[in-house]
């Protein structure tokens, strides 16, 4: 017998058939029968969950690994860590807050002598989680664009998606610079970036290496806030284990890192 895959408890149309014995011809028939499906025997029908949701996620909880990172290397050495080497995803510049209407990102040279790519250039002011450069009239412009490709765009450097199909790419081997115009002057203290913010499975190539972040309040004269110099040869960088990150990780940050996890589990 067959039931259709929709029917629920109550009458269903269902047809039977069955072989015939010495090739004596039977017709199938179709007949009403009563249905009665459990909902407990239902599989629940999994919705996927936006990764919008689970990236702010991912990045606190990346946040917090890299400070016990920091401390343990500190301690260790007894002199200041360098920071975790560029990556594909997640790359944080954090600065003294000043005032600008210009970002400019220039870079020097990529990990693997590529042109350079980045999928968005984040802005954030101190008080606020709102991305500057997503503010109406926020204007996004490179020295260069990769040509052929509808995925290289300019615009799409703040156009708030993230991963390959969405990107800027220079037209110079590993070199560059992109720049967020602000429709205002405002007060900034953070610069993020990414070449592939899919945090699954990003590209990681054409990541920069050498780069440095200025801020400029008329376009014309400008202030370093921040460079990669600061940041570990990702040949020798040192990442402690698990156990070691957990040890010096304060209770309410371990507590935060535990709820973390298990809303990320949740969601996936």
């Amino acid at each position: 017998m067959w039931a259709p895959k929709e029917a629920g408890s109550g009458v269903a149309r269902a047809r039977l058939s069955f072989d015939s014995w010495k090739n004596h011809k039977v017709e199938p028939a179709t007949v009403l029968v009563p249905v009665n499906v459990s909902m407990q025997n239902r599989r629940p029908v999994r919705v996927p969950v936006p990764p919008d949701q689970i990236r702010p996620l991912w990045r606190q909880l990346q946040d917090l690994d890299n400070v016990a990172r920091v401390r343990v290397l500190q301690a260790l050495d007894g002199k200041p860590a360098p920071r975790v080497p560029t990556n594909p995803g997640y790359n944080v510049e954090e600065f003294e807050a000043v005032t600008a209407r210009f970002v400019r990102f220039t870079i020097q040279a990529t990990r693997n002598g590529l042109e350079p790519s980045l999928d968005e250039l984040e802005i954030y002011g101190p008080d606020s989680p709102d991305n500057l450069a997503r503010a109406k009239g926020a204007k996004a412009t490179a020295s260069s664009l990769l040509p052929g490709h509808a995925a290289v765009q300019i615009h799409h450097l703040n156009d708030g998606k993230y991963g390959n199909s969405s990107v800027w790419i220079s037209r110079e081997r590993g070199r560059g610079w992109v720049q967020i115009e602000l429709p205002t002057a405002a007060t900034i203290s953070r610069v993020v970036w990414s070449r592939d913010g899919n945090q699954f499975l990003p590209s990681d190539d054409r990541v920069p290496s050498v780069y440095q972040v200025e801020v400029s309040r008329n376009g014309r004269v400008w202030q370093t806030v921040a460079t990669g110099k600061d940041r570990a040869d990702p040949k020798n960088d040192r990442w402690p284990s698990l156990s070691a990150l957990l040890k010096v990780l304060r209770p309410n940050e371990l507590n935060q890192r535990r709820e973390l996890l298990d809303e990320l589990d949740r969601l996936r």
